[in-house]
């Protein structure tokens, strides 16, 4: 039997309701991680100003550095790891509420009654009433939203707006994100109010690497391995992990630096964690331009044929695509997890083939060129062809490919007879005696 539309919405709301306690905490600390205290304090200090974003890739230690933070911390901590289930305003304050009661010692408890009665204008009178209650707070605490880029709803932006306006002073509100979200960010800037940090100040530092490698992940590594290493990955936490795990099962680091720094387990995460949320167009866009090593807006437009290729790219960069600027002016590159050589990225040609790949065959996909465009390497003009050789038989350069398995060509006809594909670039000679010339 069928259920009536009402009560299809009503089931919804129920749905939207109800509280996931599991998203009211980080996830386990894992083990082998570096103290960095440089970013806890300046984590600390960003708070101070009310609001901070701590925005980068995926597997920067973007979660692991607040963790770090939380543990350190005197502040009382509400934390929600968001989800794309929060684009419903009900879910997304319901669990706002949940947290504050939870770790703000009971504050919320107004706000969630005004929830669970409902109606016209429920989400300004739940940020009122959660307003008014953490006016009353005493004792310094912090709202952790995390992966807030999952969220997109205007409607739960706006209202999160109002309470970043009028939070209390006692209350300091953390973010994390791999894009910037949709929020009065430049009106915080301005006022003072608003402190970041992003995807260089993420980044390990060679001490910082010596210290992962030696301490935490159980690898003895020459110095100049470490600094190879290092100089490779950019200082990105998540590939030097799996530069360890290839390490710790054997691998010499020469391979691993020579085959790719990228596990099999890595790259899959990179590949659903990275490239498959995209948009279709923006994929197409990265999956065309993965071959290339500087991303220049002129040279992506050739390769694609978008003429908004510079706007692409500033716009996937501020999304946290692995997208960087060596000078502001500059092209864009790719801070690239792999080795020097290419091999095994999870945005290149190699990991992009079978199936699932742009042209849907087991071989590396290249980009297509545009009408009339010729192909890297290639001359402009196309060379002339010889002179046609005499009549008779003798020793005729084919007119073959040089492609490897590209099967070679009929030369042209010579005289009366018929020349044939003959082994070593040379054609046989026709069958008969020539006839002699007039």
């Amino acid at each position: 039997m069928s259920k009536s539309p009402r009560a299809g919405a009503e089931e919804d709301g129920e749905a939207a309701g109800e509280v996931l306690h599991g998203k009211l905490r980080l996830s386990d600390w894992p083990g082998g991680v570096v103290a960095r205290p440089r970013l806890l304090s300046r984590l600390d200090d960003a708070l101070g100003c009310g609001v901070a974003l701590v925005q980068g890739p995926a597997g920067t230690g973007k979660s692991t550095l607040v963790m770090q933070w939380l543990a350190a911390t005197h502040r009382r901590a509400a934390v929600v790891r968001l989800d794309r289930w929060d684009d419903d305003p009900v879910r997304f304050w319901t669990h706002v509420t949940a947290a504050t009661q939870a770790g703000l010692g009971e504050v919320g408890g107004a706000a969630q009654s005004v929830l669970q009665a409902g109606g016209r204008g429920t989400q300004r009178a739940v940020v009122t009433a959660l307003l008014n209650e953490l006016d009353a707070l005493t004792v310094p605490a912090v709202l952790v939203l995390e992966d807030a880029h999952l969220v997109e709803s205007p409607e739960v932006w706006d209202s999160l707006g109002v309470l970043l306006r009028y939070r209390p002073a006692a209350l300091a509100v953390l973010l994390t994100a791999r894009s910037d979200p949709p929020w009065p960010a430049a009106a915080l800037r301005t006022e003072g109010r608003l402190r970041e940090l992003r995807e260089p100040d993420l980044r390990f530092t060679l001490d910082e690497a010596r210290t992962f490698f030696a301490e935490c992940a159980g690898v003895s590594l020459a110095e100049t391995a470490v600094r190879r290493v290092y100089s490779t990955v950019e200082g990105w936490a998540m590939s030097m992990r799996g530069v360890a795990l290839a390490v710790g099962a054997g691998r010499p680091v020469e391979e691993v630096l020579a085959g790719g720094v990228l596990t099999d387990d890595l790259t899959e995460y990179l590949l659903t964690e990275v490239l498959a949320v995209q948009s279709g167009a923006d994929r197409e866009f990265l999956l065309r331009t993965a071959p290339l090593r500087s991303l220049d807006p002129a040279l992506c437009t050739e390769v694609t044929g978008r003429a908004d290729s510079g706007r692409m790219l500033a716009r996937l960069a501020r999304r946290g695509v692995f997208l960087a600027r060596d000078t502001p002016a500059g092209p864009y590159r790719r801070h690239r997890p792999r080795s020097p050589t290419g091999r095994r990225s999870p945005t290149g040609p190699r990991s992009l083939t079978g199936p699932h790949s742009p042209t849907g065959r087991h071989r590396p996909w290249r980009p297509a060129r545009p009408p009339g465009a010729r192909s890297p390497g290639r001359p402009a003009v196309a060379p002339r062809r010889p002179a046609a050789a005499p009549r008779g038989w003798g020793s005729i350069p084919c007119w073959s490919s040089r492609r490897p398995g590209h099967r070679n060509r009929l030369p042209p006809r010579t005289g009366r007879g018929r020349t044939g594909r003959g082994s070593g670039g040379h054609c046989r000679p026709p069958r008969g005696r020539p006839r002699p010339r007039d």
